[in-house]
């Protein structure tokens, strides 16, 4: 659409050059014949002022059009510029987009196979704790955050009946005990913590996704929360295994 415009604007512009010079031919010619027009006065004025006036005439024409075609040429050049402006702005917007969906797709995939490299239900406490470095390693792989600490609480109790925590990099300070569980569950994060919880209201268990605080988007707070449901999920399976 931008280049149309340009285009557009440029063929303009060339027309507008071109109709200035033909002007300025017309008004050239004009002065050359001017003494061969006038004969031997004209309106009972003589040939000399006859031919000063229509001269000067002519060239207050071709000053007034030469003010007319720089107006037009500059309105024309400040157009360009903003087409210039608009076109840079909206390849910036594209390569953003491009990077934003590029980071979705990631996303994405990293959901999908949250799901499909499960391709068991935990029978054992080995196992779920597999299923815990999994999803904690999952998180640190999509979400900026320095460290994660997944943790299922007893809601009757509020004792926490399994957790793991991942830190990114050694340099990474982790201080589980400033996550009171009584916090958690009424979803009072201490400063510079951010809590994602399960959403099942009938289960006496809800489970947590804690990060510390960094730029989350909404999508990757979707992923979050997906990662607290499927760690209740697969923690009520576990435990239904384990008593059967």
């Amino acid at each position: 659409m931008i280049n149309k415009r340009e285009k557009f604007m440029s063929k303009k512009f060339r027309f507008l050059e071109n109709v200035y010079l033909l002007i300025l031919l017309l008004i050239f010619i004009g002065i050359t014949l001017t003494p061969y027009i006038i004969d031997s006065g004209f309106l009972f004025l003589p040939e000399e002022a006859v031919e000063g006036t229509a001269i000067i005439l002519l060239f207050i024409a071709g000053y007034f059009m030469m003010l007319l075609y720089r107006q037009q040429a500059a309105r024309n050049t400040e157009l360009m510029a903003q087409l210039e402006t608009d076109k840079s702005n909206l390849e910036s917007r594209l390569e953003e987009m491009f990077k934003y969906i590029g980071a979705l797709n990631v996303q994405i995939a990293e959901m999908r196979s949250m799901f499909s490299d499960i391709k068991k239900y935990p029978e054992s406490k080995q196992d779920f704790k597999y299923i815990l470095k999994f999803l904690a390693d999952k998180v640190l792989s999509i979400v900026p955050a320095n460290w994660v600490v997944l943790r299922v609480v007893d809601l009757t109790n509020q004792q926490t009946l399994t957790e793991y925590s991942a830190a990114r990099g050694e340099t990474a300070v982790l201080l589980k005990h400033n996550l009171d569980n009584n916090g958690l569950i009424n979803k009072q994060a201490p400063v510079g913590q951010d809590i994602f919880c399960s959403e099942q209201d009938n289960l006496k268990i809800k489970s947590f996704c804690v990060i510390d605080e960094c730029a989350v988007s909404r999508e990757q707070k979707m992923f979050l929360k997906v990662i607290a449901n499927q760690l209740e999920m697969l923690y009520v399976i576990f435990t239904s295994l384990n008593q059967a």
